[in-house]
């Protein structure tokens, strides 16, 4: 029996990915006492997110909204997440539509996820037999700002409504070619580019890449826009990452390393359900993409210094089929998979390629599924059960720009070549009208407990700030101090050389552990800076937050932003623990003049801390801390084309606190978080 909604604050079955961002879309649909509804939730995130719900009853059509919240929950001795809804009204009529008993929807754990959820409104959850009328959706899904036009807004929003047009914003590919080809394979082989298009892969645009410098911000863009990685390749000096719509993929991560090959990163992603859907090698080792959506129920992989002929046969027998290969650093990399679809399969090696192979297996209607080249042999797969209905593919020393302008039917313009500053070691650069940003990232990486987490808030505050810089045109200089230089010597020696003009910006980001000294009377806390847990706390290895904000602002620069995400408890507590967070790879839909307004028409100094005296500061090895994932959400959520106020630094202080003080409640082994800050920006 319901007595009271016992929700949570934590992951989402809904497979996002490891940064915080704002604005996912959902749609769902579901049926109850024979009406049909179908609802439109626009998430920011946890505590903040809305959905408008269409649905006809006698005839008349009508459309409700309602707020929604992601809690946590343990009901009937089963866990699980549930959207809880609230504060329901009938937006449409406008008058004489009745009323509307919010929806919530309940995501049940099964096996090793959750299921499809179910549904029922605060009506029925009054009765005593509630349970028993909880029903299934009938589809949840996540969808692409590709599918704002007109026709399918309308449905929600009426046009006099700024959501309405902020809505028809997102969908700027208008000229996408339903029946084209696509890039299927792109892999570069004895000097030259094989590159294959295929009709019938349901991708309804595609943008690629090529440069030299890998495109960590370009690919940040195109997640934020719906698409995701099909195919990455490296040749002639040059990477070559195409990114597509409508893939049904539905989370997606990728991980640059050394020479080799990342099989440990690869089986703990495995472990949370992604799977290998895209390798190559290229100048500074692999890059290997993993995905969530890709219909893929087992996957192993084989890495060897020949192809492993044995060991593909031996898993064809059970229901594999290959599904990536590339070589690279003296090694050949295997990838077999379990529900792709791929029903035969045949593969040829050759020292030429093997055009005529190609055509003779077309003839059999298979199609190319993988095409790699390692110890001077071509490795070309051929599948059946693919879903692509024609083919075709050209090889040639450079790169085929304009055959595959040529194939896009002409009509797709997302082909470019970029060049973009993903250097995040710079330490100079040459100061502008505008001002550059000084970003000191400092992140306890090697300490046992929370090194993970503390990795994941740097190179999400990198990253994030990468992109502000480009956007806001600001060059942007990055000390980083992690690892073993992960110490006050070092710190001191960053702030001491730092020397901003009077137009420039300063953010120093501390992750890792906080504490409060027992005579301690300054409110903000104090940061460790050693990063073996056997080393005491002593003055030589910490230092008090306001203090590192009073020598920052001394230096007078513009804009200062002391952001500590740490507890701020006595020495021996300490929690970074804790569930992940629903924050992942949101679609930021940002708005450059809104950044702009929030850091270039801005002066004054921020310090702002997670935690107040007293309290423990969390977070996990996904999302990072609470409070750096939720102050990148609420700038995300404040510079939003969705956003119609003018954007403000209040605004964004008290949103990251809320969200992070929400993400905190009732979680195991930490207290709730209430952070703490001193504001002058304006």
């Amino acid at each position: 029996m319901f007595k009271l909604k016992l929700f949570f604050c934590a992951c989402l079955l809904l497979l996002l990915f490891t940064r915080a961002g704002a604005q996912n879309f959902y749609e769902v649909n579901w049926k109850s006492d024979n009406i049909i509804y179908t609802g439109l939730l626009i998430y920011y995130n946890a505590d903040d997110a809305f959905m408008r719900v269409r649905y006809s009853v006698g005839g008349a059509y009508k459309v409700a909204e309602f707020k929604c919240q992601y809690k946590t929950m343990t009901m009937g001795g089963r866990e699980g997440y549930i959207l809880d809804g609230s504060n329901a009204k009938v937006v449409y009529p406008v008058t004489g539509g009745g009323t509307y008993s919010p929806d919530n929807f309940y995501f049940y754990k099964e096996g090793t996820g959750y299921g499809t959820p179910y549904t029922l409104d605060d009506n029925g959850m009054a009765l005593s037999n509630a349970s028993s009328k909880m029903l299934r959706v009938d589809n949840w899904t996540k969808i692409a700002t590709s599918v704002f036009n007109e026709k399918y807004v309308r449905n929600y929003f009426e046009k006099t409504e700024p959501m309405y047009g902020k809505l028809l914003a997102y969908n700027v590919q208008t000229n996408k070619i339903e029946g084209g080809y696509r890039i299927s394979s792109a892999t570069y082989t004895n000097n030259q580019w094989f590159v294959c298009m295929s009709k019938g892969t349901g991708i309804t645009v595609q943008s690629t890449y090529r440069e030299t410098a890998f495109p960590t911000d370009w690919i940040l863009k195109n997640w934020n826009e719906g698409k995701e990685i099909t195919s990455v390749g490296y040749g002639d000096g040059q990477w070559l990452v195409v990114m597509s719509a409508n893939t049904k993929i539905t989370n997606q991560t990728y991980k640059t390393s050394t020479m080799d090959f990342p099989s440990a990163w690869v089986s703990e992603k495995g472990l949370l359900g992604y799977y290998i859907s895209s390798i190559t090698y290229g100048k500074d080792g692999w890059l290997v993409v993993m995905s969530k959506g890709t219909g893929f129920t087992n996957q192993q992989f084989q890495t060897s210094d020949y192809l492993p002929e044995d060991w593909i046969k031996e898993r064809w027998n059970k229901n594999f089929r290959i599904t990536d290969a590339a070589y690279g650093n003296g090694k050949w990399i295997t990838v077999m998979s379990v529900g792709s679809g791929i029903t035969m399969q045949n593969y040829k090696k050759l020292d030429t390629y093997p055009g005529e192979y190609v055509k003779e297996k077309w003839g059999s209607a298979y199609e190319v599924s993988t095409a790699a080249y390692g110890t001077n042999q071509w490795f070309l797969v051929m599948s059946q059960g693919t879903g692509i209905t024609q083919q075709t593919y050209n090889t040639t020393p450079l790169y085929p720009r304009d055959w595959v302008q040529e194939k896009w039917d002409g009509k797709v313009s997302a082909l470019s070549s970029l060049s973009l500053n993903t250097n995040p070691g710079a330490n100079t650069a040459a100061p502008t009208a505008k001002g550059s940003i000084h970003l000191i990232m400092v992140a306890n990486t090697y300490i046992s407990d929370i090194g993970t987490s503390c990795k994941v808030d740097e190179d999400h505050t990198v990253n994030e700030f990468s992109i502000f810089s480009k956007e806001l045109n600001m060059p942007l200089v990055t000390h980083i101090i992690d690892g073993t230089g992960f110490s006050k010597t070092s710190l001191d020696a960053e702030l001491d050389k730092l020397n901003p003009t009077s137009n420039d910006i300063v953010v120093f980001v501390y992750s890792g552990h906080g504490f409060r000294w027992t005579n301690q009377s300054n409110q903000y806390p104090s940061i460790s800076l050693k990063y073996s847990s056997y080393e005491q706390v002593a003055e030589s290895n910490s230092y008090l937050l306001a203090d590192i904000y009073d020598k920052i602002i001394k230096k007078g620069a513009r804009m200062n932003i002391v952001i500590g995400d740490c507890c701020n408890s006595s020495i021996g507590v300490s929690s970074r623990g804790g569930d992940a967070a629903l924050s992942s790879r949101s679609g930021n839909n940002g708005n450059t003049s809104k950044l702009q307004q929030l850091f270039t028409n801005k002066k004054g100094n921020l310090l702002l801390a997670a935690a107040s005296p007293n309290e423990t500061s969390c977070g996990n090895g996904r999302d990072g801390g609470y409070l750096t994932s939720s102050f990148f959400q609420a700038i995300a959520k404040e510079t939003s084309y969705l956003n119609n106020d003018t954007p403000d630094w209040d605004r964004v202080i008290q949103n990251a606190i809320s969200s992070a003080k929400f993400s905190t409640q009732n979680l195991g082994g930490c207290t709730t978080q209430n952070g703490m800050f001193y504001n002058t920006i304006k």
